[in-house]
């Protein structure tokens, strides 16, 4: 989805409007002709980040790791930030 600069809310209005999105493509599910993307899927994941990311190797699928290991499908796995000099150090 374009925005023009001009027309820019900041971040939380973003993704306001992202989580909007993947939840009237979950709902619109099993009708092809209202998806706005990609048909989203029970198994399917969403992150969110800002700009400010670094990513570690394998950082998506150890966050699925992580993820099974709570054993709770409505886990939530959030982070602070660490140093970039931190990443790959186990």
């Amino acid at each position: 989805v374009h925005v023009n600069a001009k027309d820019a809310k900041g971040p939380t209005d973003a993704r306001s409007k992202l989580s909007a999105m993947v939840n009237h493509d979950y709902v619109h599910r099993d009708e092809p002709t209202q998806l706005d993307f990609h048909r989203v899927e029970l198994q399917d994941f969403c992150m969110q980040i800002d700009s400010h990311m670094d990513f570690s190797d394998h950082y998506d699928t150890e966050l699925i790791f992580m993820f099974h290991r709570t054993e709770n499908d409505y886990a939530v796995l959030s982070t602070y930030v660490a140093d970039i000099s931190q990443n790959n150090q186990a």
